[in-house]
């Protein structure tokens, strides 16, 4: 029986999708249902070969952001011919008290609590470096995911096709520009094992620094050659992208980053809700709001609470609570006293 497999054209059209939208901007636990081998490139350099996958349908993915995600033309889905290289998404990193990845929703073109909690934050102005270096942390980073087969070493090769999660503009941007060659007009087809091209770069720093260099696509030593056999495996072994990606809902969301709500608070939003309408002359007693607990600050911090934050060493060590709202005392004190309004008066007359 005759096994499916990618063709140039099936493929080529996700190369140009990818060249034309380039630029585009749109830790611990990953973005996965399940688990799966992910690959996370050392500083080093690197040689890998891409393994695409088989659609049999339009995800979500391709249906709500094609600007992310070509969609299959019916012709395509209905010769069964849906290969895909890469799935475009945006991620957001470090996100609640386990400090895990999730998608951002506007990968798929919805609300995202976590980048409205960077829009307010950005449109209130704080200048501090602490409301800055908050706001670089809520950025979504733009990823294009991968099955790749890795050539490093025998332990990788031994891993067989694993997931990578590459930035986006240093690597699909670029491999997108390098696929025609400029001098003799080839084009490079590293998005289908059989053609022998694998991607090669260099990865320097760590962190923010990171650096993605020397972004290649070359051809495949004669010794890395796949058997028809061995390409089978690598086809077998390919997940399809986008049916192993968790997609969290907004609230879910809400709550991993800002925290479960206390047990009062759901009440007071249930009392609001069942509280009835109160119109005309006639109206029940309001009950006395209950005053709000003041928090206990720890003795070490009482003398420069609300007066300094951040420059002290302690401040290090300042419990989370106890420092957000030093953090808000302090901005409410930078604040200029507001000026008197209305009439002046004759003082002394």
């Amino acid at each position: 029986m005759e096994r499916n497999r990618p063709k140039i054209e099936d493929m080529e059209g996700q190369i140009q999708h990818s060249h034309e939208h380039r630029g585009d901007t749109g830790k611990y636990g990953n973005i996965y249902k399940e688990e799966v081998e992910v690959w996370w490139p050392k500083e080093d350099q690197h040689e890998l070969c891409l393994i695409p996958y088989l659609n049999k349908e339009n995800s979500v993915f391709r249906l709500e952001n094609p600007d992310f995600n070509m969609p299959f033309s019916d012709k395509v889905l209905s010769d069964k011919q849906g290969w895909a290289h890469k799935l475009t998404v945006l991620i957001h990193g470090n996100i609640g008290v386990n400090k895990d990845n999730v998608l951002c929703p506007r990968t798929l073109k919805k609300s995202c609590p976590i980048c409205e909690e960077r829009d307010r934050l950005i449109k209130e102005g704080v200048d501090s470096k602490i409301a800055q270096e908050q706001i670089s942390a809520l950025n979504p980073a733009k990823r294009a995911i991968y099955n790749v087969f890795v050539f490093d070493s025998a332990e990788e090769m031994k891993k067989g096709v694993q997931i990578w999660e590459a930035p986006h503009q240093s690597i699909e941007d670029t491999l997108s520009e390098l696929y025609v060659d400029r001098r003799t007009g080839e084009k490079k087809y590293y998005t289908i094992p059989e053609e022998k091209w694998n991607v090669c770069f260099e990865k320097k720093g760590k962190g923010l620094n990171t650096e993605y260099r020397h972004v290649e696509i070359l051809a495949r030593r004669k010794e890395d050659e796949f058997s028809e056999k061995e390409l089978t495996e690598l086809y077998d072994m390919a997940h399809n992208i986008e049916e192993i990606i968790d997609i969290k809902s907004y609230d879910e969301l809400k709550e991993m980053h800002f925290g479960p709500k206390r047990e009062e608070e759901k009440e007071k939003e249930k009392e609001a809700e069942e509280r009835p309408e109160r119109t005309g002359r006639f109206r029940r007693e309001e009950k006395e709001a209950p005053k709000k607990e003041e928090r206990e600050i720890p003795e070490e911090y009482k003398d420069c609470f609300g007066v300094q934050n951040a420059e002290l060493e302690k401040c290090e060590d300042c419990p989370k609570k106890v420092w957000e709202e030093c953090y808000r005392k302090c901005e409410e004190a930078r604040k200029p006293p507001e000026r008197e309004t209305g009439r002046r008066r004759d003082i002394g007359r």
